[in-house]
């Protein structure tokens, strides 16, 4: 069994600094802990080595006056047991809210390509509006450039919200499907939102993220 005290005491007393947060800190303690274990009785050494790394090996003040490995010990030996075993912080996850607004005119969609360095890049989604929070309908289509063409907008479905998590990133999303009238020249539209009004096979072929693959399946197509 590998838990925070096995790691510590086999790291500490081997010397090993692999981050026994990472990926690899599996296949490089197993081994080991596996070959120490007491054929005959490995219960009691499980439990033999978590008591010893939560009472004499622990994380601060560690005993190593009265361990007994202390003239084998690496970790003492070269004055590092204060930086055994190596653990890297998780990067905390940032919460993203994402609104889309899908302009629908003739049967076509308005798609725009991801350019910024930044998840999804080089990819195809809708006209987005990010906020620091979730936004309402109101919120969302008065803090935007499209203030002119309102009232030749015509607002349609509106979805749920829908989530969808990445490494360190939690994206939150709404959908807000919107009718373009006659009113309003598509060109001009297109041009100020930074998006290319696309037919359905057009669509089918572009490279999308997970998400917006998923939206058009269920919604559109």
């Amino acid at each position: 069994m590998l838990d925070g005290n096995v790691y510590r005491v086999l790291s500490r007393l081997h010397g090993i600094e692999t981050d026994i947060a990472g990926p690899n800190a599996r296949k490089v303690f197993a081994p080991l802990a596996n070959r120490l274990v007491s054929r005959e009785a490995p219960d009691l050494y499980n439990q033999a080595i978590m008591e010893f790394g939560a009472l004499l090996c622990t994380p601060v003040s560690p005993q190593c006056m009265f361990c007994p490995f202390n003239e084998q010990c690496e970790a003492l030996l070269t004055g590092r047991q204060h930086q055994l075993p190596v653990k890297s912080k998780k990067a905390p996850v940032r919460n993203r809210y994402f609104h889309y607004i899908i302009f629908r005119q003739d049967g076509r969609v308005g798609m725009r390509k991801r350019e910024a360095k930044d998840i999804w890049q080089g990819l195809y989604d809708f006209y987005l509006v990010e906020a620091p929070q979730a936004l309402d309908t109101e919120q969302l289509l008065e803090g935007t450039d499209l203030r002119p063409w309102l009232p030749a907008l015509i607002l349609g479905k509106i979805s749920p919200v829908l989530t969808h998590q990445l490494t360190h990133q939690k994206v939150f999303a709404r959908f807000w499907q919107v009718d373009v009238s006659d009113r309003v020249d598509p060109l001009e539209l297109a041009l100020k939102c930074g998006i290319a009004f696309c037919e359905p096979t057009q669509i089918h072929a572009l490279p999308k993220p997970v998400m917006i693959d998923n939206y058009l399946k269920t919604h559109l197509f």
